[in-house]
């Protein structure tokens, strides 16, 4: 329950679990901690910083477990998160921004145990999300008892897209209006910012079966 198969490149697919709320929670928890900072007359637009010194140095387990389902799951929509194991020692902002990190990295380990048996040989980060949050990185590699290999590139959607353009795997559809001029605005700026150049592939091949180079 709660995993997709999705076409992915010709003739393969991809496992995927989805979390509802995943990074998100984390925003909840810097809010919270923003909301009250303000209410003591500290004028601040970001807790993160103040997060991440927090989280600069791994501290041992509290007690403190978050469930950061909070808007639930695709399986069970109504499912909400909860803080438990609460206790006069761990109502702190480190425990509890520890343990938040905790259920996020516990929300992906739990979809990862319900692919079944699936060999996992590298793990692989992207986004911001993990970028962004060394901490969570930890978080991460702790739960999964494996080593967290983010990435070189920071845009990882656009350099597929790119490159599946230039192998011709991927071939994007937009729909729109001219008329009316619905999506154009979109097409173009997608042409712009994801479409690779003309001379980005080496060669072409015709319909006869000759290769021509293009530069």
């Amino acid at each position: 329950p709660g995993i997709e198969y999705r076409s992915f490149l010709v003739g393969s697919f991809l496992l995927v679990g989805s979390s509802l709320c995943g990074g998100r929670a984390y925003a909840l928890l810097e809010k919270l901690f923003r909301d009250i900072a303000n209410l003591c007359g500290a004028d601040i637009r970001s807790a993160y910083p103040f997060m991440d010194r927090l989280t600069e140095q791994d501290a041992s387990p509290c007690g403190l477990t978050v469930d950061t389902r909070f808007d639930g799951t695709r399986a069970e929509p109504a499912l909400r998160g909860s803080i438990t194991g609460i206790s006069v020692d761990n109502l702190t902002p480190r425990a509890l921004t520890d343990g938040f990190m905790d259920g996020i990295a516990g929300e992906l380990y739990g979809l990862y145990r319900a692919m079944g048996d699936v060999s996992v040989h590298t793990l692989i980060g992207s986004g911001n999300g993990l970028r962004a949050n060394p901490a969570l990185c930890r978080a991460v590699s702790r739960r999964f008892g494996m080593l967290l290999t983010m990435t070189d590139t920071r845009e990882e959607a656009a350099l597929a897209l790119h490159e599946g353009i230039i192998a011709g795997s991927i071939k994007p559809v937009y729909c729109g209006s001219a008329a009316k001029m619905w999506g154009v605005i979109a097409m173009l700026d997608a042409v712009a910012e994801s479409f690779p150049r003309f001379t980005a592939k080496k060669e072409e091949t015709l319909e006869d079966g000759e290769k021509i180079k293009i530069d």
